[in-house]
């Protein structure tokens, strides 16, 4: 019985800190896919020529597998992310399949390269294992020290009797 307690309490104790350091370490749990619309304004290209102010663009676009980037390019030019070129009045669909993070040449952007990071999609079921890796060791060694002091008491316990019995 103790046995089974310290186990269940061991993989209880690994389980929330798994569950603790993966909200701590990670993104958390992600969002599903979807489209991302990213609009690429009239006169964009004469801004960023003339050294104007620029277009709302962030210089680092984050997503996750399974999205679409859509680029809608409203400007009078061609206008080019990486190997991905959106002729003016046109749109481009990109389908972001498989995790990774790139930085491209970008003409739409006034530092002239942005930065496109893919998450992988995680889920709180990924502390499973090393709740179980660790759960289990850990309730091992806790039943083993509750074992170990389970014997000391007993066997203090039968000295303090052998030592009142008379002889």
């Amino acid at each position: 019985m103790r046995w089974a307690l310290c186990l269940a309490g061991g993989i209880v104790v690994a389980g929330g800190l798994s569950l603790a350091s993966w909200f701590l370490l990670s993104d958390g749990p992600t969002r599903a896919p979807g489209t991302i619309e990213l609009v690429i304004p009239a006169g964009t290209a004469a801004r960023i020529e003339a050294g104007g102010a620029p277009p709302s663009i962030p210089s680092e676009l984050t997503f996750v597998v399974g999205d679409t980037l859509v680029l809608r390019n409203e400007d009078s030019v061609q206008q080019e992310m990486g190997p991905f070129a959106v002729p003016a009045g046109g749109t481009l669909r990109i389908p972001l399949r498989q995790a990774s993070t790139q930085t491209f040449l970008c003409t739409f952007h006034p530092q002239g390269r942005v930065g496109l990071v893919v998450r992988g999609r995680t889920s709180p079921l990924w502390i499973l294992w090393p709740t179980l890796l660790l759960g289990l060791p850990l309730g091992a060694a806790a039943g083993a020290v509750v074992t170990f002091l389970g014997r000391l008491e007993d066997s203090d316990e039968q000295a303090a009797v052998s030592e009142r019995s008379p002889r």
